[in-house]
């Protein structure tokens, strides 16, 4: 009777975890005029390839770009949270070399208020403070040659190359007219950037998972879209949120949740996954940074023996580890 409960519980979470994944790959809920999230057009590198993100469904509070915040509650006790009413992209510049040559990431961290609690369909993810890094890679010739997206604790990790990227850099078997990531139906590869374009990312309602990627120039979109300018701030400014007469960090900075983003505790995944990945924090959004001195490594593989191969911040090895031959 106990090895036929377990087989059973083991069912049920296979079920549940194969419900969470599945998603069309290009419906758009949207109720209302929706909003199209977009930096102005400015002379600079991150202005000039700053991704547009469009989210479904953008009348829920939850489904808007906002800013970390802190305040103090009734008692006295910190409390850390996203304001939907002033979106902002936090940016954050890394360079990184291979043996083919030298490359730079731009690094764009956006946060939503949280994924809500659903049972149908069921948001695994559920909780707040959650959060996306789209990471945009250029050459030395700063031609866009990879879109990498991410949530902020290292899960649906999704690749979308340009066609500036070289042929003999793909991954073996790489399909080009198309992906499927966790259900998702992405473009295998983009067309080139011109002049006046950018990335365009596509959100889905309450997950804030990557639906679709796209490169459109913006005043394309204005027709369909309200345009709202998010302001831009260094990945720097997470570390020293507004509070009182001080500054608080949007992450832990010591015990044993240390790196990881205040409040971002996921039930639900802990429940279903954290038992067979063997980690207890799994789902949890975290600092994007150096393990060594952020206290958490930005895993992408859930495989426990390679956590540190799959560590995103090491760039190069991170491609590496996927089959990446820049």
């Amino acid at each position: 009777m106990k090895h036929d409960t377990c087989r059973w519980w083991l069912l049920l979470a296979a079920a549940i975890l194969v419900s969470a994944c599945a998603a069309p790959g290009h419906r758009e809920v949207t109720v209302g005029p929706g909003i199209a999230y977009a930096v102005s057009g400015q002379a600079d590198l991150f202005s000039r390839f700053a991704p547009v993100v469009i989210p479904d469904a953008t009348t829920e509070r939850y489904n808007r770009l906002g800013s970390p915040a802190a305040r103090l509650d009734k008692r006295g006790r910190e409390h850390i949270y996203i304001d939907p009413d002033k979106p902002a992209y936090f940016i954050q510049e890394r360079r990184f070399v291979t043996s083919r040559g030298q490359y730079t990431n731009l690094i764009y961290r956006i946060h939503f208020e949280k994924v809500p609690q659903n049972l149908l369909p069921f948001h695994l993810t559920a909780g707040r403070n959650v959060g996306l890094l789209i990471i945009v890679t250029l050459d030395h010739e700063q031609r866009p040659l990879l879109i990498t997206t991410v949530h902020t604790c290292g899960c649906y990790l999704a690749f979308t190359p340009t066609s500036h990227m070289p042929p003999d850099a793909f991954p073996e078997k790489w399909n080009m007219d198309g992906q499927t990531v966790f259900g998702m139906k992405l473009p295998g590869r983009l067309n080139r950037m011109e002049e006046n374009a950018r990335p365009v990312i596509y959100l889905a309602s309450g997950t804030h998972r990557v639906r679709d990627v796209r490169i459109m120039p913006v005043s394309s979109l204005a027709d369909r879209y309200r345009i709202v300018v998010p302001a831009i701030q260094p990945m720097a400014a997470l570390k020293r949120l507004p509070l009182g007469d001080g500054t608080t960090s949007f992450f832990e900075t010591d015990g044993p949740r240390k790196g990881y983003v205040k409040g971002s505790h996921k039930p639900w995944e802990f429940l279903l996954m954290s038992w067979w990945v063997m980690d207890a924090r799994i789902g949890e959004d975290k600092e994007y940074g150096d393990a060594t001195l952020t206290g958490t490594t930005f895993y992408t593989d859930l495989n426990p023996a390679h956590r540190q191969d799959s560590d995103m911040w090491p760039f190069a090895r991170f491609l590496a580890y996927w089959g990446w031959r820049l």
